[in-house]
């Protein structure tokens, strides 16, 4: 992977401005997950290179970790525009930046190495092509572990529940489901799926199916079989009958098939992200356990409750919360070090209860080098809005080099712990955790960071372009025009626009009718990367489909 330079956010938010914004590029029918790559050849359990990638709209941004030919540590960047699902670009050295402790100073770019190939299959496989060498395969890094825990499928702790959409085979929102996730007494994985409105992140709504689960091929991937069970059912609620279920649970996203039986038998595909997974042990006022792992927005969530509460029905309980916060993986970056010039840069990937990081920076002769590490993350404390992890940062020597052969690296130094955190803030006030946290490197105080943001639209009505499935009203829109301050349908009969007073943060959706407007509903406008309860992206505003694709 390569560090991330403050030259090039203005580089990527130019090509914005310089190139066409609209769908002109071929769409893709996936996005790829943001997060750590490998070379699908080279995981052998050692250490090695990678790649840390990150993807969005037609923005394509990758930081490459590997060693030169004398076995030093180096990291190179390559950045551009997708054309589909393929980019060929640059790949980028740099010298002379910060390293750790020292003071602030900037790096230089050197001349490029040669070009690099990146093409994708889906969210989670693709290829990629070196200077030097053939195409080889790539693949998310994905965490296997069968430790018993609130985010593992096949060894869960509590409950563990998702929102997907169903798929019918033209690309059109067929289902809106909940898919909760506990394990029975044996040990054997359990899925029960209802439908997801109303829902929070922590209960599931009558009607439901239950499921039996068992592992295929990967300890994320599981087939599960409907329970013959008569199907519960809700006045004004049409529920099907599913009689199978294949899930594959990477990262905080979902996705898999359905087989729904009846009248009318059909396959459908699924696309969803973990909206949270939690236990609690009810007790009396004096020994209360519990624990929440969310996945979405804090606030929402669980309505801003940050303190022990107190039900009262027969008896009296309490219940103390321990919360784990999920911020965005991806690139981010030190706010202070943003200065138009290159510098530092770091790549950040948590997966339920482990965070790898990777920072890419300087030796003190100023030569590159990347430092990383691996650690458990979780809750700062009871009842706290808080989650940390304190990483062990390494430097490595002796791996692979471009065109060399293939051979492990070795731990060359210890360079000390960082420490990340991300913070919820109190109800009254806007959240940011999911893009805004803190972080202590080596020898250095805490400085804030944010998650880089690579494709910024220029206006509301730019942001809104694109194909939205609104739950309340089981309705999709596709808003493709935009008209003054609005964003509206191919025909102009639907429109959206931001409402009064909100602060940019609410918009209404509506259809003229006569001298009246006919609403659908008061939405909240998603933030940059996730999608809010009312409004579900299906496809961004260049046409390419949210979501990791078909199961392979």
């Amino acid at each position: 992977m390569a560090a991330l330079t403050s030259t090039l956010r203005s580089i990527v938010l130019v090509s914005c401005v310089a190139l066409p914004c609209a769908p002109t590029w071929a769409a893709r029918n996936f996005t790829p997950q943001s997060g750590t790559w490998v070379v699908s050849s080279e995981v052998d359990g050692k250490p090695g290179r990678g790649l840390a990638i990150d993807v969005q709209g037609n923005t394509f941004f990758m930081q490459v970790f590997g060693y030169e030919k004398n076995g030093d540590a180096t990291f190179h960047m390559a950045t551009g525009q997708l054309d589909g699902d393929t980019i060929t670009a640059p790949l980028i050295r740099y010298t002379g930046g910060r390293s750790f402790g020292s003071s602030a100073r900037d790096a230089a770019a050197e001349q490029s190495v040669g070009d690099v190939t990146v093409s994708f299959r889906n969210g989670l496989k693709g290829t990629v092509q070196f200077p030097g060498e053939p195409a080889v395969a790539i693949e998310r890094f994905l965490i296997d572990s069968n430790e018993v825990s609130l985010v593992n499928p096949l060894a869960q702790l509590g409950y563990r529940t998702s929102r997907v959409l169903a798929m019918d085979e033209g690309g059109a929102v067929a289902y809106d489901w909940a898919v909760t996730m506990t394990r029975r007494e044996d040990g054997v994985a359990m899925a029960r799926l209802s439908q997801a409105y109303p829902m929070t992140s922590y209960l599931s709504y009558k009607p439901f199916q239950d499921f039996e689960c068992h592992r295929i091929r990967s300890s994320a991937q599981l087939d599960c079989k409907a329970i013959p069970t008569k199907v519960d059912e809700w006045p004004d609620v049409k529920t099907p009958q599913v009689d199978a279920l294949r899930l594959w649970f990477a990262a905080e996203e979902v996705l898999g098939s359905a087989r729904v039986g009846g009248d009318q038998p059909a396959n459908v595909s699924l696309m969803g992200r973990t909206r949270g997974a939690y236990y609690w042990v009810s007790a009396g006022l004096g020994g209360p356990t519990g624990r929440l792992s969310l996945r979405d927005s804090f606030e929402q969530s669980f309505q801003g409750a940050s303190a022990p509460f107190e039900a009262c029905m027969i008896s009296c309980q309490k219940t103390t919360v321990y919360s784990t916060l999920m911020p965005y993986n991806g690139t981010w970056m030190v706010e202070d070090e943003i200065t138009g010039k290159p510098g530092r840069g770091l790549a950040l990937d948590i997966q339920g209860e482990t965070a790898i990081l990777q920072v890419f920076n300087y030796r003190a002769d100023g030569q590159p080098t990347f430092h990383m590490g691996s650690a458990a993350y979780g809750t700062k404390g009871a009842d706290s809005r808080a989650s940390l992890a304190v990483i062990p940062l390494r430097e490595y020597a002796g791996g692979k080099s471009m065109g060399g052969p293939t051979q492990p690296a070795q731990v060359k130094a210890e360079a000390g712990d960082a420490q990340i955190e991300f913070s919820a803030a109190p109800p009254a006030t806007e959240t940011s955790w999911w893009d805004d946290g803190k972080i202590k490197l080596p020898g250095e105080a805490p400085v804030r960071i944010r998650r880089l943001q690579m494709d910024t639209p220029a206006s509301f009505a730019e942001r809104m372009l694109g194909e939205w499935y609104l739950p309340f009203i089981g309705k999709t829109l596709k808003l493709v025009r935009v008209d003054g301050d609005a964003v509206t349908t191919a025909n102009g009969k639907e429109r959206c626009t931001l409402r009064q007073g909100s602060q940019g943060t609410d918009l209404n959706c509506g259809q003229p009718q006569g001298n009246a407007w006919v609403w659908f509903q008061r939405l909240k406008i998603p933030t940059s990367f996730r999608d809010d309860d009312s409004m579900i992206r299906l496809r961004d505003r260049f046409g390419n489909a949210a979501g990791l694709g078909k199961m392979e």
